[in-house]
């Protein structure tokens, strides 16, 4: 085998590699150079019309801009690419090639005016037209024979995702953020009696608290993982996950189900440190954890080539070393902290039981919400995998949008369990109040930066220049950002009733939600489209507003300092 580099050896641009195998040539990328020509690509070494095939890696230009060209000068061989990769070239070589036409009309015009030789268009629409015919698909980490003695594998590697491999992740990720807000709520659920235990001054109930939160929490983990092992084909199925995503999105996908109880230790601990007043750990060990995880993602599938498994397996990890030091902090930091068996034997059986209750109630406040969004998440793959990456990407934004939220009513969640343990009620509407202001502040900044950046950053997170995927992204966020405000009083009063033990209202308001999801995904979107799934949530935002307004209002004597202290042991 020989081996000649053409581009891309000094510059990023440009990649188009020949190997050479007996009597046989291929070309690896035949890419565009863009930008400024510091380092030329050096003239092809054989006749185009002598290659038998190129193998395309990915769709971006400066990998496959030249093929039309190629085709130009006399390739009729086959070009290989994952199906991915040959959907995306049918836009960008169409649009490429209208570029060039275009550029050479309008440089031609001019010459004419000047009387100067016209410009000939680099290629034509009917050189895109007539390289596209030449693609054959190829399935991921399948063998595929190009050649006698050859055969090639498509894999994902450390490049980038890009919008094939963004589309594994997405097809899972409704599913992904069901058990992450799961263990959320359930731990903050639970830290509600540590709350009211740390706002009542009482030292042996904060002990006990802690235990059975531990206890709990563990026991709910095991389960929660066991289980979700066993069905998670049943749950691929259930997803609608696309075939062309199958393998990358199981792969994905157990590593997920594998690190639940690392993801429940990272959010008990999280819990914890808030509900005894301190909320700058936590902070602290978040960013760490994100931090940590963009540097594994790196090189999980960078060096290590590990694909999507990669991206899942930096996940964990992350959420897992931040977990250990958090522990090791506890234990330092919080000798308040420490129980005994001794501790739970105290517990009586009934404290223990609302206990669960209110971890349970507020994981399922969360999980009801997801539930809604994985019965959305596979009307979306019934769509195809250009809408699951698009939504992917403008999810990844809104969550991103959505975390300051999340944070500011976990927050009133927990000053409101304090303050009713302290028996000082009325503040409670003080830190409503507060909150709100803050979250209205913030989605000035979000509506700004939708608008007016929305699209590079899209294109960032795929990597792909796709117009279809980057409309659709665009599409929703235009949608849902705008409606933000009424979401924001849904979340900041649906975790004050929480945290005040009105547990049923917020569930009501969750299942509302899910309620309305069902008939998006059921109904709604295999009739309009994608366009239904970009007005599902601000819908159901807006009517579960309405209804958590009409249960604040039913329960405002319970915002009074004229109640009695609730003082209930733990």
């Amino acid at each position: 085998m020989k081996v000649t580099f053409i581009g891309a050896t000094h510059e990023v641009t440009g990649s188009c590699s020949l190997l050479e195998v007996g009597n046989s040539a291929f070309l690896v990328d035949c890419g565009m150079e863009q930008g400024e020509n510091r380092f030329e690509n050096i003239p092809l070494p054989v006749n185009p019309a002598e290659l038998s095939c190129v193998l395309l890696t990915h769709a971006h230009i400066d990998h496959s801009g030249y093929l039309p060209l190629l085709y130009k000068n006399g390739f009729r061989g086959t070009v290989y690419a994952t199906e991915s990769t040959a959907s995306l070239c049918q836009i960008m070589l169409r649009d490429s090639a209208h570029i060039q036409e275009s550029e050479a009309e309008w440089k031609n015009r001019k010459a004419r005016r000047a009387g100067r030789p016209e410009a000939e268009a680099l290629y034509t629409m009917a050189d895109a037209e007539g390289v596209l015919s030449r693609f054959r698909p190829c399935p991921y980490n399948k063998l595929t024979a190009v050649g006698e003695g050859v055969a090639v594998r498509f894999t994902d590697i450390g490049h980038l995702l890009g919008s094939a491999a963004l589309a594994e992740i997405g097809a899972t990720a409704a599913l992904y953020g069901l058990i992450m807000n799961f263990a959320f709520g359930m731990n903050n659920g639970l830290a509600l009696t540590v709350s009211r235990c740390f706002g009542a001054g009482e030292r042996e109930g904060i002990r006990r608290a802690v235990g059975w939160m531990v206890t709990l929490s563990a026991a709910v983990s095991i389960v929660l993982t066991t289980v979700s092992l066993l069905g998670r084909g049943a749950l691929l199925q259930a997803l609608q996950v696309p075939a062309e995503v199958w393998d990358g999105a199981a792969a994905y996908l157990t590593v997920i189900l594998l690190g639940i109880p690392l993801t429940m230790l990272y959010n008990m601990e999280a819990a914890l440190l808030r509900a005894v007043g301190n909320s700058v750990t936590p902070l602290l060990f978040l960013l760490f954890s994100s931090v940590l995880n963009v540097g594994l993602d790196a090189a999980f599938m960078g060096p290590l080539g590990m694909g999507v498994r990669g991206a899942a397996v930096a996940t964990v990890l992350a959420q897992g070393i931040s977990a250990v030091l958090g522990a090791v902090y506890l234990v330092r930091s919080y000798p308040e902290l420490h129980f005994t068996p001794a501790h739970l034997k105290k517990s009586a059986r009934r404290a223990v039981m609302n206990m669960f209750w209110a971890g349970m109630s507020m994981g399922l406040m969360s999980a009801i919400y997801n539930l809604g969004s994985v019965a959305l998440q596979s009307s979306i793959n019934a769509l195809g995998s250009v809408y699951i990456t698009a939504q992917t990407a403008a999810r990844r934004m809104a969550e991103m949008y959505f975390i300051p939220g999340g944070a500011l009513g976990i927050g009133v969640a927990t000053f409101s369990s304090q303050n009713l343990g302290a028996g000082r009620r009325s503040r409670i509407g003080q830190s409503v109040r507060a909150a709100l202001k803050i979250y209205f502040v913030w989605w000035l900044f979000v509506l700004a930066f939708t608008f007016l950046l929305g699209e590079p950053v899209l294109r960032l997170i795929t990597g792909s220049s796709d117009a279809r995927i980057i409309s659709n992204a665009m599409l929703y966020l235009k949608i849902s950002v705008p409606i933000i405000p009424p979401m924001a009083v849904l979340v900041i009063l649906r975790n004050m009733l929480q945290g005040i033990r009105h547990t049923v209202e917020p569930l009501l308001a969750s299942a509302l939600e899910l309620i309305g999801k069902v008939i998006f995904a059921v109904w709604l979107v295999p009739v309009w489209g994608y366009r239904a799934v970009c007005f599902c949530e601000p819908t159901t935002w807006v009517i579960c507003f309405v209804f958590i307004l009409l249960a604040v209002w039913r329960c405002r004597s319970d915002l009074q300092d004229a109640c009695p202290p609730d003082k209930t042991p733990a």
